[in-house]
């Protein structure tokens, strides 16, 4: 019953965004009046931030934080009165600890260039916070984003004001992960603020490979694409739904692992895959395939709290036999998906509850 209540206020938290109201009773005041103004937006293609900060995953005493130089350089983190220094390459990552829970921090970074024009650095302070030490807590989820970065920007501005104390990010961020460019313009620029800012558990998606901005800016848990994060009651379990989930191999053996010994009253599985969708989308796709013949039983066996996918560009409710709850939210800035226009959705997913077209977040 817990585990419904808490879902339920997730999808109360979904239908106040898609009609456009708003009320202020349901805000949680976390990071006050917080304003990052990054270096890279400024309007000159020679940048000493090529892209970042983005803050990766937090803890109640934890946080960690990457950038990307537009030339090689040493750089050095200030925060919390302690510097922490990068050796020279263009990629730079930080991880923080022995910090206080739910507390506010300033950091910021300074520069010295190797190459080209050997400039030097001190950018203004930028501003987070650590995860409470216990509930309550609350945080944004999102995926598919990619090729609007008009409407992305808009989703990431009211995720921003909603004040959250993490965000999770379920993929397909860009559509092609080896395009420099569209990093930059469809993903960092227009979520600055809210990327400086919040605290981010990401998963991969398929259109997020293919270059090494992903895995060279972005810190998860276990430093891998496939990860588990306790906060609070609930756990957290990231999964690549790109890699071999055949049961003779490690990652089968290891989720399986991780669900028999979880103790958490609540389990949220993440993955950029649904295994159902409404489009007809489902039909043809083999990763969807894996997860719902591969993955899936693992999860109905172990009873966990939620499926948490992306993957089709709209918002979709199901609610399996065995009492299974799962959301897909791909609706982040993406070209939106329709229901099958031949079975109108029933065909392919028998168990949906509510299906929209809608662009939003959770």
């Amino acid at each position: 019953m817990k585990n419904k209540i808490a879902l339920s206020f997730i999808f109360a938290t979904f239908i106040l965004f898609i009609n456009g109201c708003s009320n202020d009773k349901l805000k949680i005041s976390n990071l006050h009046a917080l304003h990052n103004l990054n270096p890279f937006s400024k309007d000159y293609e020679d940048k000493v931030i090529e892209c970042g900060p983005v803050l990766g995953f937090a803890t109640a005493t934890k946080l960690s934080i990457g950038m990307k130089t537009d030339d090689k350089s040493l750089v050095t983190l200030e925060i919390n009165n302690k510097l922490f220094a990068s050796i020279k390459k263009k990629y730079h990552k930080f991880n923080i600890s022995d910090l206080s829970p739910n507390k506010k921090y300033r950091y910021r970074f300074i520069i010295e260039e190797q190459e080209s024009e050997k400039r030097h650095l001190t950018t203004h302070w930028f501003y987070t916070k650590t995860l409470p030490q216990n509930p309550p807590f609350k945080f944004c989820m999102y995926g598919d984003l990619r090729s609007q970065p008009i409407v992305w920007q808009q989703v990431a501005e009211k995720m921003f004001a909603e004040k959250p104390d993490f965000a999770i990010s379920l993929g397909d961020l860009v559509y092609s992960g080896a395009d420099k460019q569209e990093w930059l313009k469809n993903y960092f620029a227009p979520a600055k603020n809210f990327l400086s800012t919040v605290p981010h558990f990401m998963i991969k998606g398929n259109h997020d490979g293919g270059g090494e901005r992903w895995t060279n800016l972005f810190q998860t848990p276990n430093k891998d694409t496939t990860w588990i994060q306790r906060i609070g009651p609930t756990l957290f379990v990231g999964i690549n739904g790109d890699a071999d989930w055949s049961k003779s191999k490690h990652l089968y053996s290891w989720l399986n692992m991780v669900l028999k010994k979880a103790n958490a009253p609540y389990i949220f599985v993440l993955i950029h895959y649904p295994p159902y969708s409404s489009t007809d989308k489902s039909k043809k796709d083999k990763q969807m395939a894996v997860c719902r013949t591969k993955i899936l039983p693992l999860l109905e066996k172990y009873q966990v709290s939620g499926i948490f996918a992306a993957h089709l560009h709209a918002y979709e409710r199901s609610e399996l036999p065995s009492g299974l709850t799962f959301v897909t939210t791909g609706g982040a800035g993406a070209p939106l998906h329709k229901l099958d226009r031949y079975s109108n959705g029933k065909a392919n997913n028998p168990y949906s509850v509510l299906y929209t077209a809608k662009h939003h977040y959770l």
